[in-house]
């Protein structure tokens, strides 16, 4: 991978290219969940210059808080735990903070169908990886994250710790492709495994899909349809997104 990389060398960096490239193209088109049919008046798009704009406010904020952050004993560093809805309008705004601040994070699934399956996931994640926090929407009412004692902090929360504090341009050292971005769980056995996913393991996509096929004319609508419970598929299908300066549409997973 080292050898491949020649440019960004961190998720937030090849955004921040192109939002630079493209500030005012839409980046994420969601459907929150409860709008029905899919409602002309319910699907909210925000674009690249805005979705970074966001992500540095919310960068600011989560790093007060991780400042008291204990390490998870099987990572060895703070695990940030994600309860966002995917279709909610900070997934990616978040995602992108913790990129700035290299804060590894682990994506809770909140929208498979088999709920129980879907809480019993959650459940181990929470039990054996212990993070140090969860971070959910402002409403949050879900029976699909179990109270196991890790503390909760919603993400306006996040907006507010940051009003006081104009660091909204470098907040730490600049992540390398070799640092750990989050942490998978990759399928298709019984036994359950945990893979490490690196910024440079999402930059190689970015290289690799534009070298396989090059796209021409109107800016690519992407859609995002995999549950997090399947975060390599979540995660895939942004990177294939943002290879090609395209617009991540988000839906219910549809799984």
């Amino acid at each position: 991978v080292q050898g491949v990389i020649t440019g960004p060398m961190s998720f937030h960096a090849a955004f921040d290219a192109q939002a630079a490239k493209s500030p005012h193209a839409d980046a994420v088109s969601s459907i929150p969940i409860g709008a029905v049919g899919g409602i002309a008046g319910a699907i909210e798009t925000q674009s690249y210059d805005a979705v970074a704009a966001r992500s540095k406010v919310l960068a600011v904020g989560l790093a007060q808080l991780m400042a008291d952050a204990q390490p998870s004993p099987l990572l060895g560093m703070p695990l940030l735990a994600l309860g966002l809805p995917r279709t909610h309008r900070d997934f990616l705004p978040v995602l992108l903070a913790a990129s700035r601040i290299r804060a590894v994070f682990v994506l809770l699934s909140l929208d498979l169908p088999d709920v129980a399956r879907e809480a019993k996931r959650n459940r181990w994640i929470l039990d054996c990886l212990q993070p140090w926090l969860i971070l959910t929407e402002d409403k949050f009412e879900s029976v699909r994250i179990p109270a196991t004692g890790v503390p909760f902090c919603h993400v306006s929360q996040l907006v507010k710790g940051a009003m006081d504090d104009r660091r909204t341009g470098k907040h730490s050292d600049e992540a390398d492709h070799s640092d750990i971005f989050c942490l998978l769980f990759p399928g298709g056995t019984r036994r359950m495994k945990i893979a490490c996913c690196t910024h440079g393991m999402l930059l190689h996509e970015h290289v690799a899909y534009q070298k396989m096929v090059s796209l021409r004319g109107k800016q690519p609508r992407v859609l995002g349809n995999a549950s997090a419970f399947w975060p390599a598929a979540t995660l895939g299908q942004y990177s294939l997104c943002l290879a090609y300066g395209g617009c991540f549409c988000v839906t219910d997973a549809a799984d």
